[in-house]
């Protein structure tokens, strides 16, 4: 919050210092950065059995040959297991995916399908390490 609310006054200041706007709209008002939640409220996520339940109920979505049932198993237990966002979970390949046998694996992302404005995806700037 503080880096976006600095770059809104510092474009506020710019047009000032142009004539755009005759004074600074944001000088009377008084703000102060949010507190974060300290913490997380149970009620608002799911625990292990829930999400069992989840990816069971997903499994049976759709006919076998579609695979429906599957990806959804697979996106869901992305962002269930890894704390994958949507976007990255929808972009998740075979490839990036390293299984261990000998307890956590490991997920490398190269990309997310975040919609933008237009409606095309939008590929991430750099690899992010999952796991």
């Amino acid at each position: 919050m503080r880096r976006k609310r600095k770059v809104l006054v510092h474009a506020l200041h710019y047009a000032v210092e142009r004539g755009e706007l005759g004074s600074h709209p944001l000088e009377k008002i008084r703000w102060r950065v949010p507190n974060p939640a300290i913490a997380v409220d149970p009620r608002v996520v799911a625990n292990p059995y829930q999400a069992r339940d989840l990816l069971s109920a997903v499994s049976y979505e759709g006919g076998y040959r579609r695979a429906r049932g599957r990806r959804l198993v697979g996106f869901f237990a992305g962002m269930y297991y890894a704390g994958l966002r949507p976007e990255g979970a929808e972009a998740v390949a075979l490839p990036d995916c390293r299984p261990s046998f000998s307890g956590w694996g490991r997920m490398v992302l190269h990309r997310t399908l975040a919609q933008a404005a237009n409606g095309g995806p939008t590929p991430a700037s750099s690899p992010t390490s999952v796991g």
